[in-house]
Protein backbone atom coordinates (compact mmCIF):
# COMPACT_ATOMS: atom_id res chain seq x y z
CA UNK A 1 0.00 0.00 0.00
CA UNK A 2 1.54 3.42 -1.27
CA UNK A 3 1.86 6.05 2.04
CA UNK A 4 1.64 9.49 1.07
CA UNK A 5 4.79 11.78 2.41
CA UNK A 6 4.50 14.75 4.49
CA UNK A 7 0.82 14.86 3.40
CA UNK A 8 -0.29 17.34 5.73
CA UNK A 9 2.41 19.91 5.65
CA UNK A 10 2.19 19.72 1.95
CA UNK A 11 -1.75 20.18 1.90
CA UNK A 12 -1.02 23.28 4.33
CA UNK A 13 1.55 24.72 2.25
CA UNK A 14 -0.30 24.17 -0.91
CA UNK A 15 -3.97 25.25 -0.15
CA UNK A 16 -3.90 28.00 1.45
CA UNK A 17 -3.29 30.21 -1.42
CA UNK A 18 -6.93 28.45 -2.86
CA UNK A 19 -8.56 29.93 -0.48
CA UNK A 20 -8.06 32.96 -1.75
CA UNK A 21 -8.66 32.78 -5.28
CA UNK A 22 -11.47 34.44 -6.92
CA UNK A 23 -11.37 32.84 -10.16
CA UNK A 24 -11.49 28.68 -10.72
CA UNK A 25 -7.88 27.37 -10.32
CA UNK A 26 -5.65 24.35 -11.03
CA UNK A 27 -3.76 22.45 -8.54
CA UNK A 28 -1.19 19.85 -10.55
CA UNK A 29 0.02 17.17 -8.96
CA UNK A 30 3.49 16.52 -11.64
CA UNK A 31 3.55 13.02 -10.12
CA UNK A 32 0.46 10.91 -9.47
CA UNK A 33 1.73 7.74 -8.60
CA UNK A 34 -0.02 5.89 -5.77
CA UNK A 35 -2.31 8.68 -5.67
CA UNK A 36 -2.24 9.75 -2.35
CA UNK A 37 -1.50 13.88 -2.00
CA UNK A 38 -4.27 14.12 -5.18
CA UNK A 39 -6.72 12.31 -3.45
CA UNK A 40 -6.19 14.68 -0.40
CA UNK A 41 -6.31 17.78 -2.62
CA UNK A 42 -9.92 16.62 -4.20
CA UNK A 43 -11.07 15.77 -0.60
CA UNK A 44 -10.06 19.15 0.41
CA UNK A 45 -11.66 20.64 -3.20
CA UNK A 46 -14.82 19.12 -2.49
CA UNK A 47 -15.61 19.14 1.30
CA UNK A 48 -14.92 22.86 1.62
CA UNK A 49 -17.44 25.18 0.09
CA UNK A 50 -14.67 27.68 -0.16
CA UNK A 51 -12.37 25.67 -2.38
CA UNK A 52 -15.09 24.09 -4.64
CA UNK A 53 -14.28 25.60 -8.03
CA UNK A 54 -10.79 24.37 -8.02
CA UNK A 55 -9.67 21.72 -10.12
CA UNK A 56 -6.70 19.45 -10.06
CA UNK A 57 -4.63 18.24 -12.54
CA UNK A 58 -2.60 15.08 -12.51
CA UNK A 59 0.47 13.78 -14.70
CA UNK A 60 2.49 10.65 -14.87
CA UNK A 61 4.26 8.87 -17.39
CA UNK A 62 3.47 5.35 -16.44
CA UNK A 63 0.36 4.23 -18.42
CA UNK A 64 -0.70 1.85 -15.08
CA UNK A 65 -0.59 4.74 -12.76
CA UNK A 66 -2.90 6.66 -14.91
CA UNK A 67 -5.22 3.84 -15.58
CA UNK A 68 -5.82 2.48 -12.32
CA UNK A 69 -6.63 6.07 -11.57
CA UNK A 70 -9.23 6.33 -14.58
CA UNK A 71 -11.13 3.73 -12.21
CA UNK A 72 -10.24 4.86 -8.82
CA UNK A 73 -11.57 8.42 -9.47
CA UNK A 74 -14.04 8.17 -11.77
CA UNK A 75 -16.51 9.87 -10.47
CA UNK A 76 -14.20 13.16 -9.89
CA UNK A 77 -13.29 12.29 -13.50
CA UNK A 78 -17.23 12.86 -14.49
CA UNK A 79 -17.27 15.97 -12.36
CA UNK A 80 -14.38 17.90 -13.75
CA UNK A 81 -12.63 17.98 -10.32
CA UNK A 82 -9.68 15.86 -11.50
CA UNK A 83 -8.19 15.76 -15.68
CA UNK A 84 -5.40 13.45 -15.84
CA UNK A 85 -2.50 12.98 -18.38
CA UNK A 86 -0.13 10.33 -19.25
CA UNK A 87 2.74 12.43 -20.02
CA UNK A 88 6.62 13.36 -18.69
CA UNK A 89 6.32 16.69 -16.13
CA UNK A 90 8.87 18.65 -18.58
CA UNK A 91 5.96 19.11 -20.75
CA UNK A 92 4.04 20.96 -17.75
CA UNK A 93 4.59 24.44 -19.32
CA UNK A 94 2.32 23.59 -22.64
CA UNK A 95 0.16 21.01 -20.21
CA UNK A 96 -0.74 24.41 -18.33
CA UNK A 97 -1.40 26.65 -21.10
CA UNK A 98 -4.53 28.98 -20.40
CA UNK A 99 -5.07 27.48 -16.71
CA UNK A 100 -4.92 29.08 -13.61
CA UNK A 101 -2.56 27.42 -11.97
CA UNK A 102 -1.81 28.36 -7.96
CA UNK A 103 0.05 25.03 -7.03
CA UNK A 104 2.37 22.27 -8.11
CA UNK A 105 3.58 19.50 -6.07
CA UNK A 106 6.41 17.27 -7.49
CA UNK A 107 6.95 13.76 -5.65
CA UNK A 108 10.70 13.03 -6.72
CA UNK A 109 10.09 9.44 -5.15
CA UNK A 110 7.96 6.64 -6.93
CA UNK A 111 5.02 4.68 -5.61
CA UNK A 112 5.08 1.81 -3.17
CA UNK A 113 3.01 0.23 -6.10
CA UNK A 114 5.56 0.28 -8.60
CA UNK A 115 8.34 -1.17 -5.72
CA UNK A 116 6.41 -4.24 -5.04
CA UNK A 117 5.16 -5.00 -8.75
CA UNK A 118 8.60 -7.52 -9.44
CA UNK A 119 7.85 -7.07 -13.49
CA UNK A 120 8.71 -3.49 -13.02
CA UNK A 121 12.40 -3.89 -11.97
CA UNK A 122 12.54 -1.58 -9.69
CA UNK A 123 13.08 -3.39 -6.68
CA UNK A 124 16.30 -6.83 -6.34
CA UNK A 125 14.07 -7.74 -3.37
CA UNK A 126 12.01 -10.20 -5.32
CA UNK A 127 13.34 -11.67 -8.68
CA UNK A 128 11.46 -9.47 -12.19
CA UNK A 129 12.59 -8.65 -15.58
CA UNK A 130 15.77 -5.70 -15.73
CA UNK A 131 12.98 -3.08 -16.75
CA UNK A 132 13.25 -0.28 -14.43
CA UNK A 133 11.48 2.56 -16.82
CA UNK A 134 8.64 4.54 -15.40
CA UNK A 135 7.04 3.98 -19.58
CA UNK A 136 7.33 0.26 -20.10
CA UNK A 137 6.88 1.64 -24.00
CA UNK A 138 9.38 4.04 -24.04
CA UNK A 139 12.83 4.32 -24.35
CA UNK A 140 15.55 1.13 -23.03
CA UNK A 141 14.84 -1.13 -20.52
CA UNK A 142 17.80 -1.39 -18.13
CA UNK A 143 18.66 -5.12 -19.37
CA UNK A 144 19.24 -3.86 -22.74
CA UNK A 145 20.97 -1.01 -22.02
CA UNK A 146 23.07 -3.23 -19.42
CA UNK A 147 24.14 -5.28 -23.01
CA UNK A 148 26.02 -2.78 -24.28
CA UNK A 149 27.35 0.43 -22.32
CA UNK A 150 30.73 1.16 -21.37
CA UNK A 151 32.53 -0.19 -18.28
CA UNK A 152 33.60 3.50 -18.25
CA UNK A 153 30.44 4.53 -18.38
CA UNK A 154 28.66 2.73 -15.52
CA UNK A 155 31.41 3.98 -13.55
CA UNK A 156 30.33 7.61 -14.40
CA UNK A 157 26.40 6.62 -13.52
CA UNK A 158 27.12 5.16 -10.54
CA UNK A 159 29.30 7.42 -9.42
CA UNK A 160 27.74 10.87 -10.39
CA UNK A 161 23.98 9.32 -9.94
CA UNK A 162 24.65 6.85 -7.01
CA UNK A 163 27.58 8.34 -5.69
CA UNK A 164 28.67 4.93 -4.83
CA UNK A 165 32.17 4.68 -3.37
CA UNK A 166 32.32 1.15 -5.32
CA UNK A 167 31.72 2.05 -8.69
CA UNK A 168 34.87 0.73 -10.31
CA UNK A 169 35.14 -2.56 -8.65
CA UNK A 170 30.90 -2.75 -9.61
CA UNK A 171 31.48 -1.82 -13.15
CA UNK A 172 34.30 -4.02 -13.80
CA UNK A 173 32.12 -7.37 -12.29
CA UNK A 174 28.86 -5.85 -14.18
CA UNK A 175 31.08 -6.35 -17.81
CA UNK A 176 32.08 -9.68 -16.75
CA UNK A 177 29.21 -10.83 -15.83
CA UNK A 178 27.40 -9.51 -18.97
CA UNK A 179 29.70 -11.41 -21.17
CA UNK A 180 28.36 -14.72 -19.52
CA UNK A 181 24.67 -13.68 -19.82
CA UNK A 182 23.80 -13.64 -16.66
CA UNK A 183 22.23 -10.14 -16.10
CA UNK A 184 18.32 -10.45 -17.42
CA UNK A 185 16.83 -10.07 -13.88
CA UNK A 186 16.80 -8.07 -10.63
CA UNK A 187 18.15 -10.48 -8.66
CA UNK A 188 20.95 -10.98 -10.77
CA UNK A 189 22.07 -7.36 -11.43
CA UNK A 190 22.03 -7.18 -7.24
CA UNK A 191 24.08 -10.32 -6.15
CA UNK A 192 26.98 -9.34 -8.77
CA UNK A 193 26.69 -5.90 -7.08
CA UNK A 194 26.77 -7.89 -3.42
CA UNK A 195 29.76 -9.37 -4.00
CA UNK A 196 31.66 -6.85 -5.73
CA UNK A 197 31.80 -4.64 -2.51
CA UNK A 198 34.14 -5.62 0.53
CA UNK A 199 32.70 -8.47 2.97
CA UNK A 200 32.60 -6.09 5.19
CA UNK A 201 29.76 -3.94 3.55
CA UNK A 202 27.76 -6.59 2.60
CA UNK A 203 25.69 -6.94 5.23
CA UNK A 204 24.91 -3.34 6.73
CA UNK A 205 20.97 -2.10 6.96
CA UNK A 206 20.91 -0.77 3.49
CA UNK A 207 21.54 -3.10 0.80
CA UNK A 208 24.53 -2.97 -1.56
CA UNK A 209 23.07 -2.50 -4.66
CA UNK A 210 20.44 0.30 -3.35
CA UNK A 211 22.62 3.33 -4.81
CA UNK A 212 23.31 1.04 -8.00
CA UNK A 213 19.47 0.41 -8.81
CA UNK A 214 18.97 4.12 -8.22
CA UNK A 215 21.48 5.38 -10.36
CA UNK A 216 20.37 3.18 -13.14
CA UNK A 217 16.15 4.19 -12.77
CA UNK A 218 17.76 8.05 -12.65
CA UNK A 219 20.15 7.48 -15.58
CA UNK A 220 17.26 5.38 -17.70
CA UNK A 221 14.40 7.74 -17.20
CA UNK A 222 16.51 11.01 -17.48
CA UNK A 223 15.11 12.06 -13.79
CA UNK A 224 17.27 14.70 -13.75
CA UNK A 225 16.70 16.10 -16.88
CA UNK A 226 13.10 15.97 -16.38
CA UNK A 227 13.41 17.57 -13.01
CA UNK A 228 15.76 20.68 -14.94
CA UNK A 229 12.94 20.81 -16.92
CA UNK A 230 10.32 21.28 -14.71
CA UNK A 231 12.37 23.63 -12.00
CA UNK A 232 13.32 25.93 -14.91
CA UNK A 233 10.29 26.19 -17.27
CA UNK A 234 7.35 24.26 -15.83
CA UNK A 235 7.16 26.09 -12.69
CA UNK A 236 6.66 29.10 -14.44
CA UNK A 237 2.97 28.43 -15.54
CA UNK A 238 2.12 29.76 -11.60
CA UNK A 239 0.13 32.54 -11.03
CA UNK A 240 1.90 35.45 -8.79
CA UNK A 241 1.41 33.72 -5.48
CA UNK A 242 1.26 30.17 -6.64
CA UNK A 243 3.62 27.82 -4.79
CA UNK A 244 5.84 24.90 -5.85
CA UNK A 245 6.28 21.88 -3.46
CA UNK A 246 8.84 19.56 -4.61
CA UNK A 247 9.78 16.73 -2.21
CA UNK A 248 12.97 14.58 -2.94
CA UNK A 249 14.95 11.69 -1.82
CA UNK A 250 18.60 11.76 -2.82
CA UNK A 251 21.00 14.45 -2.41
CA UNK A 252 21.20 15.14 -6.23
CA UNK A 253 17.63 16.59 -6.17
CA UNK A 254 17.31 18.21 -3.15
CA UNK A 255 20.80 20.21 -4.11
CA UNK A 256 19.13 21.01 -7.74
CA UNK A 257 15.94 22.20 -5.79
CA UNK A 258 17.55 24.15 -3.40
CA UNK A 259 20.19 26.12 -5.93
CA UNK A 260 17.28 26.44 -8.36
CA UNK A 261 14.78 27.97 -5.93
CA UNK A 262 17.25 31.17 -5.41
CA UNK A 263 17.75 31.62 -9.03
CA UNK A 264 16.65 35.12 -9.51
CA UNK A 265 15.52 34.85 -12.77
CA UNK A 266 12.84 32.67 -11.32
CA UNK A 267 11.09 35.20 -9.34
CA UNK A 268 10.39 32.65 -6.17
CA UNK A 269 10.27 33.17 -2.88
CA UNK A 270 11.41 30.38 -0.60
CA UNK A 271 8.98 29.61 1.85
CA UNK A 272 11.19 26.73 4.04
CA UNK A 273 14.48 28.21 5.09
CA UNK A 274 15.64 24.58 5.94
CA UNK A 275 13.91 21.71 4.24
CA UNK A 276 11.71 20.00 5.59
CA UNK A 277 12.02 16.52 6.74
CA UNK A 278 9.47 13.56 8.17
CA UNK A 279 8.79 13.08 11.71
CA UNK A 280 10.24 10.32 13.76
CA UNK A 281 6.50 8.65 13.89
CA UNK A 282 5.92 9.46 10.35
CA UNK A 283 9.16 7.24 9.63
CA UNK A 284 7.98 4.66 12.12
CA UNK A 285 5.22 4.41 10.10
CA UNK A 286 6.36 4.49 6.72
CA UNK A 287 10.09 4.03 6.27
CA UNK A 288 10.81 5.71 2.84
CA UNK A 289 10.26 8.76 4.92
CA UNK A 290 13.85 8.74 6.11
CA UNK A 291 15.22 10.75 3.35
CA UNK A 292 12.40 12.55 2.09
CA UNK A 293 13.51 16.45 2.24
CA UNK A 294 10.44 18.72 1.20
CA UNK A 295 11.14 22.37 -0.38
CA UNK A 296 8.33 24.94 -1.21
CA UNK A 297 8.47 28.24 -3.05
CA UNK A 298 6.13 30.87 -4.08
CA UNK A 299 5.98 32.88 -7.37
CA UNK A 300 6.71 36.77 -6.53
CA UNK A 301 7.16 37.83 -10.65
CA UNK A 302 4.79 36.53 -13.21
CA UNK A 303 5.82 37.27 -16.41
CA UNK A 304 9.77 35.71 -16.73
CA UNK A 305 11.33 34.54 -20.13
CA UNK A 306 11.83 30.86 -19.47
CA UNK A 307 15.53 29.80 -19.80
CA UNK A 308 16.88 30.47 -16.12
CA UNK A 309 19.79 27.41 -15.33
CA UNK A 310 21.76 26.07 -12.94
Amino acid sequence: MHIPILLNTICDYLIERFYQADQPSWLVDCTLGGAGHTKAFLKKFTEDPRLQKHKVLALDQDPQVIQSAQENFEHEILDGKLELQCTKFSSLSDIAKGRLVLGVLADLGFSSDQIENPQRGFSFLREGPLDMRFNPTVGVSCEAFLKFVSEKKLVEIFSLYGEERFSKRIAANIINARSQGELKTTTQLANVILYSVPARFRYHKTHPATRCFQALRVYLNEELQELDQLLNNGILCLEEGGRVAVLSFHSLEDRMVKQTFKNPQLGLKVLTKKAIIASIDEINNNPRARSAKLRVAERQIKDIVPGGML
